[in-house]
Order: structure tokens, then C-alpha cells, then sequence
């Protein structure tokens, strides 16, 4: 029985789309360590403001979230 070119490109692409699934379940919450942000400005001046900010922001997204570990 001869196996035609596309059904082998078929069978190529359900498993690379199948691959990343199973990988998914194998990684950990994240973040599982405090997350630093380096900014390379001084303190006071609009890049830091805004990296307060962003910090601010996702500090509160990350504690709302409801972790499970399965």
C-alpha cells in the first residue's frame, strides 16, 4: 500500500498541533518567583512613573487570579 505525499503532510501537521498540547500541562503557574521590573532611568522621570504603574497594575491581576495546582 502506497501512502500518498498528502496524507503523510496530514499526519505531519496533527502531530505538530497535537505536540504543544501535551507540553502545555507539564509547565507551573506562573509567576512562581517575584517578577522584577529594571528600568534604566533615574528615579522621578516619566519611564519610571510608568513602570510604577505597569507594577501597580500587574501586582493587582496577578493577586486576583486564583491559582490551582493540579
Amino acid at each position: 500500500m502506497k501512502i500518498s505525499s498528502k496524507a503523510i503532510s496530514w499526519m505531519a501537521a496533527a502531530l505538530t498541533l497535537a505536540l504543544p498540547a501535551t507540553q502545555a500541562r507539564a509547565q507551573t503557574n506562573w509567576p512562581e518567583q517575584p517578577v522584577r521590573i529594571l528600568v534604566g532611568f533615574t528615579p522621578g522621570v516619566a519611564p519610571d512613573i510608568t513602570s510604577r504603574l505597569f507594577a501597580d497594575k500587574f501586582s493587582a491581576a496577578w493577586a486576583s487570579r486564583s491559582w490551582s495546582r493540579t
